[in-house]
């Protein structure tokens, strides 16, 4: 009789689990997608956690449950978005890949890519990491995946003949990840007033200065 009675406090315990479960994440997704509408709407900076509770029907103690503040909620939708970006970019190239496209041209796709990601997500990176300078050594999530997509185009480009043996691959993995890090972006954006367009154009440059005439 007792192991029965336990048993049933188990099943009780997990019918009873399973809705605060889904109401936690119904509510973390309400949220994300009332933040990314007001985002989009007013920009990050000018939009409040009050605001964001209220679009979502959220009451403020929920809300701070599920994000402690906006830069948490910032890089909770960044995660979601970069595995987006990530999985529409493994797709593209592929295309590119199997239509016989050039591995220095997918390069180039690939750069504008993260510029414009990047472009369009800085806001939340400030938010996130505020006015103060990242921590030595920091590299944001996408960087790594960046930089293994950057060594494996060039690479290939190299095995292909579109570049010469001679030429520093690593040397140029780096070039090129620092030029489309999210710090070097928004600062070039914001103390050099460079447009989205100068930006690829230049990386573009660089892109073709490496190539085998």
């Amino acid at each position: 009789m007792p192991a029965m009675i336990a048993l049933e406090t188990i099943l009780l315990e997990s019918e009873t689990a399973r809705p605060k479960r889904a109401d936690a994440q119904a509510n973390r997704a309400r949220i994300l997608a009332a933040a990314e509408r007001l985002f989009a709407e007013k920009g990050v900076e000018q939009v409040s956690m009050v605001e964001i509770g209220r679009a979502a029907g959220i009451g403020q103690g929920t809300l701070y449950r599920r994000f402690a503040g906006k830069s948490e909620l910032c890089q909770a939708l960044l995660d979601t978005q970069m595995r987006e970006f990530q999985d529409q970019t493994l797709h593209q190239l592929r295309g590119m890949n199997e239509a016989g496209a050039a591995k220095l041209a997918q390069l180039r796709w690939f750069l504008q890519a993260v510029v414009q990601f990047h472009e369009h997500h800085l806001p939340m990176m400030c938010s996130i990491f505020g006015d103060a300078p990242p921590p030595p050594g920091f590299e944001p999530p996408p960087q790594w995946w960046a930089h293994r997509t950057i060594a494996g185009l060039l690479t290939s480009a190299q095995r292909y003949g579109e570049i010469g043996a001679e030429v520093d691959l690593p040397y140029f993995v780096d070039a090129l990840l620092v030029l489309i890090h999210p710090f070097t972006l928004h600062v070039q954006r914001t103390n050099h007033r460079f447009s989205n367009e100068r930006i690829v154009a230049g990386l573009g440059r660089i892109v073709d200065a490496i190539a085998r005439v």
